[in-house]
């Protein structure tokens, strides 16, 4: 009995685990992920407009700060417009993940570096989406 129970334990996972590799290939979408892509540079675009508009610092420190994060959000937000155009060119998963993942980084970098201010109510909405658009441009890749 003990055999049987192993047989079709094998059985099972010799057609489940072909089946999840081959849903986990599929999960790419070209035309999904250069959208997600592109809604990521405008909303970071939106986000230096925004950082643009913002009053000045209380203190020089914070203003040093601030211009900082300033600083790699315009990298983050070079490095997004990079990454789409690649995706429009066709870059493959394997061919954009790099950029995805220096994208992913430079956005973390700038979140970091602007420590523990306090955005604006329409700011905090916008990282909120550049969070959740990494989520789901991120979810296309295997390991990421």
């Amino acid at each position: 009995m003990p055999n049987r129970a192993l047989v079709c334990l094998a059985a099972t996972v010799s057609i489940a685990f072909p089946l999840a590799v081959a849903r986990a290939e599929a999960a790419w979408d070209q035309s999904a992920v250069t959208r997600l892509a592109a809604e990521l540079h405008a909303t970071l675009g939106e986000g230096l407009a925004l950082s643009s508009q913002a009053p000045p610092q209380e203190t020089a420190f914070q203003q040093r700060t601030r211009d900082a994060a300033v600083k790699r959000l315009q990298r983050a937000h070079e490095i997004a417009g990079e990454y789409a155009e690649k995706l429009r060119a066709g870059w493959s998963r394997e061919d954009s993940g790099f950029f995805f993942n220096q994208l992913r980084a430079s956005i973390a970098d700038a979140r970091e570096t602007a420590g523990d201010a306090v955005p604006a109510a329409r700011t905090a909405r916008l990282l909120e989406r550049i969070d959740e658009l990494v989520r789901e441009i991120g979810a296309h890749y295997t390991g990421a």
